[in-house]
């Protein structure tokens, strides 16, 4: 009888370890979810906010063109 108990601790201990190793990777395979949610959402932004500041620079030299070409015909 003592044998048969050693060997049903072991398989509890096995299930329950194996239980444990499934629920810690479902947890990490969540947090690696929102962590690309996390990126793409910077990256978005760093896009968004990179386009913006081109697009004020480009403005900007052209209203530095137009006011030398202005200035150029007077």
């Amino acid at each position: 009888m003592p044998m048969a108990m050693t060997i049903e601790m072991k398989v509890e201990t096995n299930i329950e370890n194996h239980s444990w190793a499934i629920k810690m990777a479902k947890h990490v395979m969540v947090m690696n979810r929102q962590l690309k949610s996390r990126l793409l959402a910077m990256i978005g932004c760093r896009l968004l906010c990179t386009n913006k500041i081109h697009s004020q620079k480009t403005a900007r030299k052209k209203l530095k063109i137009k006011s030398i070409s202005s200035e150029g015909e007077n």
